[in-house]
């Protein structure tokens, strides 16, 4: 999620497929794992910014989540 050539932060600073190539106005983060409810972590700054981004990313283990960056225009 933080290190992949198609990473989260990779797709925040330099997106291929947007209006804008960055999108630094914050980014969310979404999964299931043993609870009904999913699991929620959403920051208004850009995800090269957040200091817990990196603990957060080493906690999902599942091989299915939701990762969305914004921009705002």
């Amino acid at each position: 999620m933080t290190s992949p050539v198609n990473s989260l932060i990779q797709q925040a600073q330099a997106a291929r497929e947007s209006i804008t190539e960055t999108n630094a106005d914050g980014f969310d983060l979404a999964w299931y794992d043993q609870r009904t409810a999913p699991g929620i972590y959403k920051d208004v700054h850009p995800a090269w910014a957040d200091a817990n981004l990196h603990s957060v990313a080493e906690q999902v283990s599942l091989g299915l989540f939701l990762a969305h960056v914004r921009a705002s225009t």
